[in-house]
């Protein structure tokens, strides 16, 4: 006679007796997964200038946990291995490119097959020393938080002299002997070519110098120390693959996880500028996009007219507005050897202008323009509509910082078209409302907190929170509704509060 429980039985006698033969078959994974798990989490952060060098150096340790992953750059590459990593930048050395091997301090110094790879240089990091060949550079060094700390010197200016600089704390660090700013009389006698021993400093472990083209000329020394590191941020297509650069930067510094937070945030706030955009272009707009005008005059009867593929362009398509451009006709007028393109006569510019909504004056002597061709510009929709912009109240900054925070250009160039939130216009960092804005609204001072120095990066970018109406015809006791889009901490609370809101339910 068998039992009816006897199965529930059976189980009960027989359950311990599987988890003893499992455990027993398992242990020695489990032990070698415990075993391998404390040697591959040896360390949980890249080793940085303050953390020293490694001491005792194990082969199967994986010495850069945070790693960057490129998502739109297209000029340069980067490979993870245990202690080093492999860049590789496009272009120069005859167009097969520069190759830098990246080891960490205090592991032993990879050796490449020659054969597989031309490798430049091979660099120590976190390098402790850096320098820069021209200002637009600087904003990658002030959001890591390398002012003062492994930015060194020596920042080579057109003009060679310190104002044209204008970060307050590099001026600081410039007073306190620092840092050197590398100008006209530390070139050779060509005015170009850098002295060489001022690129073989042994505090200097890379000088990242700014490159055109394939022929490794450069702004600034086209004669190369041994601590030279080539880059070619312009040729990039967008701002945000521009921007990217900052990755590689923090690659040699091995703070990968701090640039791949800048970065995350600088793209999410911009595809959220240009969907908000698309939004309000979508209300407003009727289908007929607004078009904006973008040119300046070096001098008198003198224009600088929008080309096509520019940065402006394609920050206008974002915006979802249209760039003018003159497509397909050529200027008449030669301004100089230094550049082939030709620029264009007064009444050309005129005829391009007239069927601008918005127009952006991108150059700094706007009155003195307007002055001289008043009558025609009283014409313009543009001004006639008091949507002309300038740059003047940001010329301190405009090469500076600019490329440095692509998101905050393109939210500026969305409000130009006048797609942003009805309800929150975002203030305007770089262009000024030229018949209502006066310059001292847009004036950036220069200041340096040395204890701000330590502290986390903070962008100028408004939080990308929009709301809009969907009909905007409707009387004010209509019912409308309404959108919201957020990002960052905005996000996080309203994630919060609907979290816990469900809870209680």
């Amino acid at each position: 006679k068998i039992h009816r429980h006897t199965p529930a039985l059976i189980v009960l006698k027989v359950f311990p007796l599987l988890i003893i033969i499992t455990m027993k078959s398992l242990l020695p994974c489990l032990v070698v997964s415990l075993f391998s798990s404390s040697i591959t989490t040896a360390i949980d952060l890249n080793l940085q200038a303050d953390d020293g060098c490694v001491e005792t150096y194990l082969d199967n340790v994986d010495y850069f946990p945070q790693k960057v992953m490129i998502q739109e750059s297209q000029e340069w590459t980067i490979e993870y291995e245990n202690s080093y990593k492999i860049i590789h930048t496009h272009g120069g050395k005859d167009n097969g490119g520069d190759t830098y091997i990246l080891y960490q301090c205090g592991t032993p110094q990879p050796l490449m097959e020659p054969s597989v790879m031309n490798v430049s240089r091979y660099v120590s990091v976190p390098v402790s020393g850096i320098a820069l060949s021209d200002t637009t550079l600087i904003p990658h060094m002030e959001q890591l938080n390398q002012i003062g700390k492994s930015f060194k010197g020596w920042v080579a200016t057109w003009s060679g002299s310190v104002p044209s600089i204008h970060n307050a704390c590099i001026h600081r660090e410039i007073e306190l002997g620092t840092m050197a700013v590398l100008g006209p009389n530390e070139f050779e006698d060509d005015g170009f070519t850098v002295k060489v021993d001022n690129l073989n400093d042994p505090e200097l472990q890379a000088a990242f110098k700014q490159a055109i083209g394939g022929d490794d000329s450069v702004y600034f020394g086209s004669g190369y120390g041994q601590n030279d590191v080539p880059i070619r941020t312009y040729d990039e297509q967008t701002s945000k693959a521009l921007f990217e650069w900052n990755k590689f930067f923090a690659a040699f510094l091995n703070m990968e996880a701090e640039s791949n937070a800048l970065v995350d945030a600088s793209f999410e706030r911009f595809q959220c500028y240009s969907d908000e955009a698309a939004e309000v272009a979508a209300l407003t707009d009727n289908g007929v996009r607004p078009k904006i005008a973008w040119a300046l005059s070096p001098r008198d009867g003198v224009f600088d007219i929008a080309q096509p593929d520019q940065y402006y362009g394609r920050y206008a398509e974002l915006c979802s507005a249209d760039l003018l451009v003159r497509d397909g006709t050529d200027g008449t007028v030669d301004i100089g050897s230094w550049t082939t393109r030709k620029y264009y006569e007064t009444d050309a510019f005129f005829d391009y202008l007239k069927d601008a909504d918005a127009f952006v004056y991108a150059g700094y002597n706007w009155e003195e323009v307007y002055s001289l061709h008043k009558d025609r510009f009283d014409q313009m929709p543009s001004v006639i509509n008091n949507r002309v912009y300038d740059i003047l109240g940001v010329q301190d900054i405009w090469f500076e910082t600019r490329l440095g925070e692509p998101e905050v250009l393109l939210q500026d160039m969305c409000a130009v078209a006048g797609h942003t939130s009805q309800l929150t216009q975002p203030k305007r960092n770089y262009f000024r409302q030229v018949q209502s804005e006066g310059v001292e609204l847009f004036a950036v001072t220069a200041t340096c907190d040395a204890s701000g120095l330590e502290e986390p990066f903070e962008s100028r970018a408004t939080m990308c929170e929009f709301q809009f109406v969907e009909q905007l015809n409707r009387g004010d006791d209509e019912e409308t509704s309404s959108a919201v889009r957020m990002t960052g901490p905005a996000a996080l609370m309203v994630l919060v509060s609907m979290t816990l809101a469900a809870l209680s339910l």
